[in-house]
């Protein structure tokens, strides 16, 4: 098995904390940490667990997120970060619509994006690719495009990013997904698995 990736246990599952904590505490190596970089993968019910990460990060420094999903729960937020104001205006919200350009559109925002040390959250990242209004030879110089920007970035700051299957998962959705894995695994530093996840029916 690869070092690289990481298989969560099914107790991972079972509690609605961010996968961050441990008895209540953020673990170190999760900290930000210049170019320390993880992948997620897991099924979209995952996204209540992103919103608790996000929360968990929001609570010690400024997060930047992208929602490229529709995952980030605000409600949750809220209820997670009892109502503690300053600690949601930490969260700087991004969100990509779902429309046939929305590929594009993340793109642009992660070029408008400032190299910073404010720790860098993408949900659902592959999502807007899955949508067959461009071509998928497009869709794939987007994605490529996109993560090189994500590299750009990552020189200066530490991230999270999350991948979810599509639903339905044709011969497109596996191209773009093991593209995405490929090139994530040239700069991340680890791969994250959540029990529940379905990509390897598709293959």
């Amino acid at each position: 098995m690869s070092p690289f990736i990481e298989h969560l246990t099914p107790r991972w599952a079972a509690s609605p904390r961010s996968f961050i904590e441990d008895q209540g505490e953020i673990r170190g190596r999760y900290r930000n940490q210049v170019a320390q970089w993880l992948l997620v993968v897991g099924p979209r019910s995952i996204g209540h667990r992103m919103t608790a990460t996000i929360c968990a990060m929001a609570s010690e420094e400024v997060v930047r997120v992208m929602d490229a999903g529709d995952q980030f729960d605000p409600h949750l937020a809220a209820h997670l970060l009892g109502g503690e104001k300053y600690v949601t205006e930490r969260i700087r919200l991004q969100r990509v619509e779902n429309s046939g350009r929305a590929c594009i559109d993340l793109l642009v925002m992660l070029q408008k994006e400032p190299s910073t040390q404010v720790p860098l959250v993408i949900l659902d990242m592959l999502r807007p690719f899955y949508n067959p209004s461009l071509p998928l030879p497009k869709r794939l110089e987007l994605l490529q495009s996109s993560f090189e920007n994500l590299q750009r970035l990552q020189i200066s700051t530490s991230g999270l990013v999350s991948l979810c299957p599509p639903n339905r998962a044709g011969p497109a959705a596996r191209q773009l997904f093991a593209q995405a894995e490929a090139l994530a695994r040239k700069s991340f530093d680890r791969e994250i698995r959540f029990p529940g996840w379905e990509m390897r029916r598709m293959f």
